[in-house]
């Protein structure tokens, strides 16, 4: 019989090497996950015969949805040893990982999934969405003479915070980040070899891209920029630094409206997904008003001001579904309209579409 149960300092070396059978990650960055992003208290896992064959991590975040800050976890390393899949593991994986956020004042969990279909079983839907930038071949780019190059170290981790503060300003979802939170995003970067690149001008760093360049691919996850021009200027430097190599770039969905060289490819895709963890908690801190009710997961009558009610509901829809409406992510017409929320009052739902309008949204890849 299985145990599962929070994981302990002890467990780390299975879990690292239950990560790399699982994901190949590299020995250098699965020392620095294990040492630097490891949190017992939100990590969970599943034992049989004392050894760990499933997993997932967390620990916790702020996230700023809307303007205001809600307590979050995040979802990572979710894995299970290929022989013991397909046995019910994960599941019970998840409800343990997910209780146990709730009852440490988590009211929401994101994550960043493969394959968002696996999730769905458990109301983790699309949150966040990305621009993605590719090429096969990159020809015919220039570079910029206001990028500069340099190994990723964490003596730039103010500068570029300042960056992400200012561009992340416009959106929903994103996770509020400490000096020492980016002090660690270029530590797990730098694990890996990966390098930075800034885009400055008049002396002041206007944008940046935390990418890897190998195996004939530059690649980046984090490609972060306060206006067009500077993200036009680290696009060009990295097409030309690839020389022919394939190109992948992710960034916020406002890079969409680059005009890009013939031998790139624009693309959004979702990137994120969510949960709601405690839905008085986020309505209370998202909604906040008490003339429209929702009935989620057939839990009761809930006013958007996180109170339960005894008065009909006006909407219907489940937990993850709210938490796309009270994110931004989609809007109650949008949610009506695909088959995900039910209006059982027409005019509530006007006062949705006013109060809880749709909104960009963008989450950076977190570890």
């Amino acid at each position: 019989m299985a145990e599962f149960r929070l994981l302990q300092d002890g467990d780390k070396e299975q879990a690292s090497a239950l990560w790399q059978q699982c994901f190949g990650d590299s020995d250098g960055f699965c020392r620095w996950f294990m040492s630097e992003q490891w949190n017992g208290e939100y990590s969970v896992a599943a034992f049989e015969g004392g050894k760990m064959v499933s997993m997932i991590h967390g620990r916790p975040y702020i996230l700023r949805i809307r303007g205001r800050e809600v307590p979050a976890v995040i979802m990572c390393g979710v894995a299970t040893a290929p022989e013991y899949r397909h046995k019910g593991l994960m599941r019970r994986c998840m409800e343990l990982f997910e209780r146990n956020a709730r009852e440490r004042g988590a009211y929401a969990l994101f994550q960043s999934p493969v394959d968002f279909r696996i999730y769905q079983w458990c109301m983790q839907y699309p949150s966040s969405a990305s621009a993605m930038i590719t090429s096969e071949k990159t020809r015919g780019m220039r570079g910029c003479r206001y990028a500069v190059d340099s190994p990723c170290c964490e003596g730039f981790a103010g500068e570029l915070l300042r960056v992400y503060d200012r561009a992340m300003k416009g959106y929903s979802g994103y996770v509020i980040r400490s000096i020492e939170n980016m002090k660690n995003v270029l530590r797990g970067h730098a694990a890996d070899g990966g390098r930075l690149l800034r885009y400055i001008r008049d002396g002041k760093t206007l944008g940046y891209a935390l990418y890897f360049d190998y195996d004939g691919q530059l690649s980046s996850i984090e490609f972060i920029a306060e206006n067009r021009a500077a993200a036009a200027g680290i696009l060009s430097f990295l097409g030309a630094r690839g020389k022919g190599e394939k190109l992948s770039l992710r960034g916020p969905i406002d890079l969409c409206s680059l005009r890009l060289p013939a031998c790139l490819k624009m693309a959004w895709a979702d990137t994120t997904a969510m949960a709601a963890l405690n839905v008085p908690g986020l309505l209370h801190e998202l909604g906040g008003f008490d003339d429209v009710a929702v009935i989620p997961e057939n839990n009761g009558v809930f006013g958007f001001d996180g109170e339960r009610k005894s008065v009909p509901a006006d909407v219907r829809m489940d937990s993850g579904r709210l938490m796309q409406l009270l994110s931004g992510y989609m809007d109650i017409i949008q949610l009506e309209g695909e088959g995900c929320a039910e209006v059982l009052n027409r005019s509530a739902a006007d006062r949705l579409v006013d109060r809880l309008p749709a909104l960009p949204c963008f989450t950076a890849e977190e570890y």
